[in-house]
């Protein structure tokens, strides 16, 4: 059969087959004449377009798999026939783009997208060479990529088509893909129940008791359809929105009466129970291919209603015209009602006048504005009357105990009380006047500012509270230095306090903190590597308030510095010397070093080496010595556990004796005076011993060497050879 017979027949089918007048009929059979030639004279063709971005290619599908590649068109082409005559339309379907399937449904929607495709092509005899197009960036149009390839054309029982081919990319480095189209893959499902399945259009007036539809009115796509309906309500125009109902199951009379109820009554459902961004609802005249739906719906979300779950659909109709309608389903239409019912406005929405809902300002309904109006003054009204008999029993709980910090903690909530019962008050109520998502986001935003900077305000006095007490504390009392460093780190926390509230006020309003805080941390570190001995000494401070390694008042030394503690503060201590003069040391240097403080010792150590002369005899030493021993025995700031008088040996001009013992004194000058004691009695009894105190002296005698004695060295020579065994 030659290619004239066959359009010949195809546009004598177009004719006799679409429904309408004939002129329409004999207009769309000259269309059909056009496309037979452009198909005739070549069946893959060109057009300009922009590569089609996306975030992710198919990400459903999983890896590509072996046979399919879809760097040309020519290739994409022919791996998608390949793949589809062996029955692998799981693997044709990487051929698609399903960008508009959802990630979790692509691997089944695919599949069965490619398989209907694959029928169509059979029955509309597409030829496997139709592209041949096998450069990477396709066809060039005036120099430049066309992006885009028809690769074939058909008109088949009255059904006109076109597959095309798209370059597509993602937003990663990766080589551009050519694939199917999302247009090619939403008309798939209507291109098959009508050529495959031998499905005949039912075509009827859509709505006809709303009369012919303004110029405004589109309905060509779902997203069309769902922003046409959500401007018109927005416009308080419900007799426009209610175009895009499919009020079948209304008598003609009452469907502009019965229109504008349904239409108001669903956008206020949605409003409440349903947040639909149009952006997110396919532009594709076919719409998207779903799992578990007809080719001809569109789901657009559900709303729970008594325990189950109620779609909210579009349905693609075909008007006389041939024009495609996409509206409200039947079905969902006849669910507004009893949704409306569960979460309508009863009888606020049944008797107050209609502007009280129409007139809308910042996305927030006029009764919603006085609603909120009212539940501030409520609010604020409450707080005052609550508040007084709740600080009245708060007083009165914290009476019935002994402490006295409790009754400041209750005496604090005076002012920030309110606040937080506004915030309450708010958080109750603000449900009840069924903000849509804008507004709601806000009024959530307010509540939780104001319970934020409650909080804030409550927490702050009570450090406030915390830090008084800490200084009239025994630990305060005990501790000048903490109590010093107590209206500082009151300070410094309630500086914390406040910029915690402030982070979680900004996390509240949508402002994303984690940047900030990370800009704050960039800049903080900066600042810390430029003050960083600052900071080291800032840490001293609190390491020294909170470990306590001395106090105002104490003899310490550090290194080789000893002196008095008269001051400490965040960068430096100070000491007074022996020599009276005043040293600053870092408070870095204190915690990194060793402290040594003889301000809290709970005993001295009296040692001493008594030197006596030569003479000194053996009864002399033992008398010193056991007089010594009960001297100190005796003295009652002496502890007998660590007393010790010994000989100590001979040096070379005193027989020297060495005394150690531990007093219990207070403090060094107490310890002075106790050693002055010892040391007086121990002079005393060498006085009465008769010896003397040994001067280092040396004494020379002058005389002969007597030299060696021979008999005695003999006599050891002999002794020795003995020892030996020789």
């Amino acid at each position: 059969m030659t290619d004239r017979v066959i359009w010949g027949r195809a546009i004598t089918g177009a004719a006799r087959g679409f429904p309408g007048q004939p002129g329409l009929r004999w207009m769309v059979a000259a269309i059909t004449v056009f496309m037979a030639v452009l198909i005739v004279t070549g069946p893959a063709s060109a057009v300009s377009a922009d590569i089609a971005v996306r975030h992710e290619i198919n990400p459903g599908l999983g890896p590509l798999p072996r046979g399919v590649d879809l760097s040309t068109p020519a290739r994409t082409w022919r791996s998608f026939l390949t793949a589809a005559a062996q029955g692998r339309f799981a693997a044709a379907a990487h051929c698609l783009d399903l960008t508009e399937v959802p990630q979790s449904q692509q691997a089944a929607v695919g599949a069965r997208v490619a398989e209907q495709l694959y029928r169509v092509l059979e029955k509309t005899h597409a030829a496997p060479g139709a592209v041949t197009e096998d450069d990477p960036a396709g066809p060039m149009v005036a120099g430049e990529p066309a992006n885009v390839v028809v690769a074939h054309r058909f008109t088949v029982n009255g059904v006109t088509g076109e597959v095309w081919l798209r370059r597509t990319r993602d937003s990663s480095h990766n080589p551009p893909v050519w694939l199917f189209t999302r247009r090619t893959v939403s008309s798939v499902g209507s291109w098959y129940r009508r050529i495959v399945e031998g499905e005949r259009v039912q075509t009827s007036a859509l709505d006809p008791g709303l009369g012919r539809p303004p110029a405004s009115v589109r309905r060509d796509s779902p997203r069309a359809a769902i922003s046409g309906f959500l401007d018109a309500c927005r416009r308080r125009r419900f007799d426009i929105a209610a175009f895009y109902l499919d009020l079948g199951a209304v008598p003609p009379q009452e469907q502009k009466r019965v229109g504008r109820r349904e239409a108001r009554r669903l956008k206020i459902v949605l409003d409440k129970k349903l947040w639909i961004n149009p952006q997110t609802v396919s532009n594709d005249p076919g719409g998207a291919p779903e799992a578990g739906l007809p080719d001809d719906e569109e789901r657009l979300g559900s709303i729970e209603l008594r325990h189950r779950k109620v779609p909210i659909l579009l349905h693609r109709a075909v008007e006389p015209d041939g024009q495609t309608a996409w509206t409200f389903s039947r079905s969902t239409v006849a669910s507004i009602d009893p949704l409306y019912e569960a979460y309508g406005y009863g009888w606020m929405g049944d008797h107050l006048p209609a502007f009280f809902f129409t007139v809308t300002l910042a996305s927030v309904q006029l009764w919603q504005w006085c609603g909120i109006a009212l539940l501030l003054l409520a609010g604020w009204i409450i707080g005052r009357i609550v508040s007084r008999p709740l600080l009245i029993a708060f007083r009165k709980a914290a009476q019935k105990t002994a402490t006295r910090w409790d009754d400041e903690l209750v005496m604090a909530l005076a002012g920030p009380l309110r606040l937080g019962i506004l915030a309450l008050v708010l958080y109750l109520t603000v449900p009840f006047l069924h903000l849509s998502g804008a507004a709601s986001e806000t009024a959530s935003v307010i509540w939780k500012l104001l319970g934020t900077f409650f909080l804030g305000w409550l927490l702050s006095r009570w450090v406030e509270i915390g830090a008084r007490f800490m200084e009239a504390s025994a630990l305060g009392e005990r501790n000048e230095m903490a109590r010093s460093f107590i209206p500082i780190f009151s300070r410094m926390t309630k500086a914390l306090v406040w910029a915690l509230a402030v982070v979680v006020a900004l996390d509240s309003a949508g402002v994303h903190v984690m940047g900030l805080i990370a800009g704050l941390g960039i800049g903080g570190m900066a600042v810390a590597f430029a003050a960083k001995d600052s900071i080291e000494n800032v840490f001293g401070s609190m390491t020294i308030a909170a470990d306590t390694p001395f106090k105002i008042g104490h003899f310490i030394k550090i290194g080789g510095i000893t002196g008095t503690v008269e001051s400490v503060g965040l960068r430096s201590t100070r000491l007074r010397t022996m020599d009276r003069t005043i040293v600053t040391v870092p408070n870095a240097r204190l915690i990194s070093e060793i402290v040594e403080n003889y301000s809290v010792r709970d005993s001295f150590k009296f040692e001493t080496t008594i030197g006596l002369v030569y003479g000194t005899t053996r009864a002399q030493l033992l008398f010193i010595i056991d007089e010594i021993k009960r001297l100190l025995d005796d003295h009652a700031k002496v502890l007998h556990d660590f007393l010790r008088v010994r000989l100590a040996g001979f040096g070379p001009s005193s027989i020297d004796v060495h005394v150690l013992a531990w007093v219990s004194a207070r403090d060094y000058a107490e310890y002075t005076g106790i050693a002055e004691e010892l040391n007086f009695g121990i002079m005393e009894i060498i006085e009465r011993s008769g010896s003397s105190f040994a001067f280092p002296s040396q004494t020379i005698y002058m005389a002969k060497d007597p030299g060696l004695d021979p008999d005695k060295a003999k006599e050891i020579e002999e002794e020795m050879v003995r020892r030996s065994g020789h």
